[in-house]
């Protein structure tokens, strides 16, 4: 497909958002103010993901559902406690065994990301109010963390996670960045995905 075509079929497209997380607001927002259609929808892990509407360019009839193949893993926070990574050392450290869970679900997934608000890279974990745990100690858990689940996805010949960081305000536009990436990356050099 040509970039014409991938910008066609992406007028076509559905973001999905998981239906149980309630701190997506501002996301579902930005979708609304930009006219692009969502969907609540249950999936089997995540927070983000997308269906292609039926169109002429990819010659569907039905909706192709990306969630086995492109997922967003989103953690959010205040600016001044670090920002995402405040809620990813609670999930790491907490409730690190339903984390844990959720991120197996996501092992065999084409392409997962893990947005994390309200920082600019990992060293906004330094601003997270330590909590029975340095700072020091938590970056080693999250780092032991990211290593080992890409150590995984590398056996399966997968790429590694991707950490993408994002203000809070720019979240709806990165979520809509990624999605056309992953599309010009997977039906720009002609690659197909199989269904």
């Amino acid at each position: 497909m040509t970039i014409t075509e991938i910008k066609t079929v992406f007028k076509n497209y559905l973001v999905l958002l998981e239906c149980h997380n309630e701190q997506k607001r501002h996301i579902s927002d930005y979708f609304r103010e930009k006219g692009v259609r969502t969907l609540e929808y249950p999936m089997f892990t995540a927070d983000y993901s997308f269906m292609i509407m039926p169109n002429g360019v990819m010659k569907t009839t039905t909706p192709l559902y990306f969630g086995e193949h492109f997922l967003i893993e989103r953690k959010s926070g205040s600016v001044a406690r670090g920002g995402g990574f405040q809620e990813l050392r609670g999930n790491l450290t907490t409730g690190h065994e339903l984390f844990k869970a959720e991120f197996g679900r996501m092992i065999a997934v084409q392409e997962v990301i893990l947005l994390i608000e309200n920082a600019e890279s990992k060293e906004c974990i330094k601003k997270v109010p330590p909590q029975q745990m340095s700072n020091e100690t938590f970056y080693k858990i999250y780092d032991s963390f990211i290593r080992n689940r890409n150590e995984k996805r590398l056996e399966l010949k997968l790429e590694p996670i991707k950490v993408v960081y994002s203000s809070l305000e720019d979240a709806g536009e990165t979520v809509m960045r990624l999605i056309f990436d992953f599309l010009v990356e997977n039906f720009g050099n002609k690659k197909q995905i199989k269904h």
